[in-house]
């Protein structure tokens, strides 16, 4: 069976008025915010990541990789935040460069506890468009390589 165009524009029309669902009770604050966290970002990883990842960023153990509580640690270095651009799901994304810069904005400033390294700065298209060029053909090995034990970076907030 075949969406007819104008159904299909209906479909898409009504998951775009649904409202986002937020936590549970008031997120706690976290420092450093200077990573903008918008609800149509939200919007985005929600429906273009939060299938894998999870609306919660917990991943599913063994096939995804968690983003929660870990994420802000790839932004200690160049590599790790040209890392969370390269992965292919981000790279390969038919999200423009803003819309997936604020995705990576929402992601850093949403499921990071401990907030970013203090000097970090927001995603920017600019750096996203030229860093998404470049996909990633082995994210895992990457992701390993990238590892590196938290007390080896200055204290976080």
């Amino acid at each position: 069976m075949q969406f007819r165009p104008h159904l299909k524009a209906a479909c898409w029309a009504a998951l775009a008025a649904c409202p986002v669902v937020g936590h549970a009770g008031e997120p706690a604050p976290r420092p450093q915010m200077n990573f903008p966290v918008t609800d149509r970002a939200r919007f985005d990883y929600r429906l273009h990541c939060g299938g894998c990842h999870r609306d919660d960023g917990s991943g599913q153990p063994g096939f995804v990789p968690t983003l929660k509580g870990q994420v802000g640690s790839y932004l200690w270095s160049r590599d790790g935040r040209a890392y969370l651009v390269q992965v292919p799901g981000v790279a390969q994304s038919f999200l423009s460069d803003v819309r997936l810069a604020d995705v990576l904005n929402y992601i850093v400033g949403d499921f990071d506890p401990k907030g970013p390294p203090a000097g970090a700065q927001p995603f920017a298209a600019d750096e996203v468009g030229a860093l998404r060029k470049f996909p990633l053909s082995d994210a895992t090995k990457h992701r390993r390589r990238l590892r590196t034990p938290t007390s080896s970076h200055p204290e976080r907030p």
